[in-house]
């Protein structure tokens, strides 16, 4: 066993505890994976021999972080200029850590302003989300985290998005003719948050 709990250890031997990081269970020559039960069994020694070994006590499941969630992007059939609909994927059982990922934490950032990022929403149990009272215009950026019952993931990758849309419906158009000219004159919708690129007429 990992030398963190050689039970000659006369500390251990008083103190009858010891402390293995979780990590080398999952290593040589153990090869576990995170969620699996460990049991233990002791034996006592003395200049005498060997006591009977103990039954197996209570097992502990080894756990870790969630590695972070994929694919965060953009839902366009959501996002307007005051919303963005954000979606990504579930982390799978063989990434969750070894214990189900019960939650997800949004962060969001103006990049215009700072890269510094403010959390968005906590405690989603879906994998989709819409970040309200956006400012039209403005491109946010957003990582995701997700929580097992052991701790947070680290962050996912970034993505930037435009809070916008398409443009409002222009107002009819006026024409009037001078001369052998015919002028088609409109006043400009409300862009939503991206300019107009140009006009079909």
């Amino acid at each position: 066993m990992n030398a963190s709990c050689h039970g000659a250890d006369p500390s251990i031997i008083v103190a009858t505890t010891c402390t293995i990081p979780s990590a080398s269970f999952t290593q040589a020559p153990f090869n576990l994976v995170w969620g699996s039960q460990i049991n233990a069994t002791v034996t006592a020694v003395n200049n005498k021999g060997l006591s009977v070994t103990s039954e197996k006590g209570s097992g502990a499941v080894i756990l870790t972080r969630p590695q972070a969630p994929l694919n965060l992007k953009d839902r366009p059939t959501i996002t307007t200029s005051t919303q963005i609909g954000l979606i990504w994927d579930v982390v799978p059982v063989s990434d969750n850590g070894g214990t189900p990922v019960v939650s997800y934490s949004i962060f969001k950032a103006v990049l215009s302003v700072s890269n510094d990022y403010s959390t968005a929403a906590t405690g989603l149990t879906t994998t989709d989300y819409i970040v309200e009272e956006l400012v039209a215009g403005t491109t946010y950026s957003f990582k995701i985290q997700a929580y097992n019952n052991f701790d947070y993931s680290l962050d996912s990758l970034p993505t930037s998005i435009l809070a916008a849309q398409q443009p409002d419906k222009p107002a009819p158009p006026t024409t009037s003719l001078s001369g052998t000219s015919l002028t088609i004159d409109w006043n400009a919708p409300n862009d939503q948050g991206k300019f107009i690129d140009y006009y079909i007429v």
